[in-house]
């Protein structure tokens, strides 16, 4: 009997051990395929797993416990079922490419060295990001993201904790409710800030701005604005906006709450309103100004006696020139008529802010070697300077 009894301890510590066991994939298969992995069988929670090749995973998986690392050049793929990952615990290591409809880091460690891919993204985990993470339809973030890599051609971000960006992020829509940091260069369509917003290089937004927190624009940094930007906050917390950089708005600057900033320049190149403050030593330009101090459209409250003004009454009328680019969207080739003008220089800019291609004076742009995405095409004539959003769609 004892010796029976041995055996089974033994079959049991075997077992238990199992569980923890290293499988390799042998060949590209589904996950549930045994034939896929070197064990002869479906690995589980807690297997210590290296992915070699392009693994299907044509189940949901979670785990919490044991590893995954996913080679250079293999995949852990949904193949489009519509598969979710979830990491519960353990360790995720990808330096290879995840596509898969939802994406969730609960608990663990989680590295990415290389491209991943869902329709949503879950982030509750501290992580440095120096891969890619590209057509990702909506990102919410609970925790700490430092991104070292790029994050290309986002639908949403909700950030509810914090994301330093040290390379670039191109978003479509931004809302933040926790911490942001840009280090490089960033761009958005239209952000919300009801937190912290940081800009110590470049930061582009396509289309508005709706500041009801704070904006950091630091010294040396730029903050372009290519429709409105309000300033204003609808709870007790005043909104707030300190420029010692250069803040550009093409449209409207309305504000309700507080603009300050020692050594910043603010121009304006429409409309600007003020109900609020404008505090300490900044430099204010607008394009169409009053005949008299202080030189905004509209001002309701206080100006501080200290800003310098840029009364800029040179800009030349664009409404002389008409502008078509068409067609938008397009799919082979893009047409510019800018009349009465024919002489003029066009550069096109990706969705990160990359210079793709130069020309002088081209009607006709062909699309062959343009993937599908958002680009900005800047026209430049005379003394004016045209941005217009171009998607192309093959």
């Amino acid at each position: 009997m004892k010796k029976y009894f041995i055996q089974i301890i033994f079959l049991l510590l075997y077992i238990k051990s199992g569980n923890a066991q290293s499988v390799n994939s042998v060949a590209n298969g589904n996950w549930n395929n045994p034939n896929t992995w070197s064990c002869a069988c479906v690995p589980t929670s807690g297997f210590i797993i290296t992915i070699n090749h392009q693994v299907t995973l044509n189940t949901n998986y979670s785990y919490s416990s044991g590893s995954i690392i996913i080679a250079q050049n293999a995949s852990l793929s949904d193949g489009h079922l519509g598969k979710n990952l979830t990491i519960t615990g353990g360790t995720l290591a990808n330096n290879g490419n995840i596509d898969v409809k939802q994406f969730t880091t609960q608990n663990g460690s989680f590295s990415n060295f290389g491209s991943i891919k869902a329709s949503i993204f879950l982030n509750y985990l501290n992580f440095f990001n120096n891969g890619t993470f590209y057509e990702i339809d909506s990102i919410s973030n609970y925790a700490l993201i430092t991104n070292n890599g790029n994050f290309v051609n986002i639908g949403i971000i909700n950030n509810s904790g914090i994301y330093t960006n040290n390379m670039k992020s191109g978003f479509i829509r931004l809302t933040n409710n926790g911490m942001i940091t840009n280090n490089n260069y960033m761009n958005a369509g239209t952000i919300y800030n009801n937190g912290m917003l940081t800009n110590r290089d470049s930061l582009l937004s396509t289309n508005n701005i709706l500041n009801e927190g704070r904006i950091n624009n630091d010294s040396g940094a730029n903050l372009h604005v290519e429709k409105k930007l309000s300033n204003k906050s609808n709870t007790s917390f005043k909104a707030s906006i300190i420029n010692n950089g250069y803040l550009k708005v093409i449209e409207h600057l309305s504000n309700y709450d507080t603009l300050s900033g020692a050594t910043g320049y603010y121009e304006v190149q429409d409309t600007s309103t003020n109900y609020g403050y404008m505090a300490e030593t900044f430099t204010f330009c607008d394009h169409t100004p009053v005949s008299s101090s202080p030189y905004i459209d509209y001002n309701y409250g206080y100006v501080s006696p200290d800003i310098s003004w840029c009364i800029a009454t040179t800009i030349q009328d664009v409404s002389s020139h008409s502008i078509n680019i068409y067609p938008n969207p397009a799919s082979s080739n893009v047409y510019i008529d800018i009349f009465p003008v024919s002489d003029f220089t066009l550069s096109i800019y990706d969705a990160l802010g990359n210079l793709i291609s130069d020309f002088s004076n081209n009607n006709n742009i062909d699309l062959a070697n343009y993937s599908n995405g958002i680009y900005l095409f800047e026209i430049t004539y005379g003394d004016q300077l045209q941005r217009l959003k171009i998607i192309v769609s093959k």
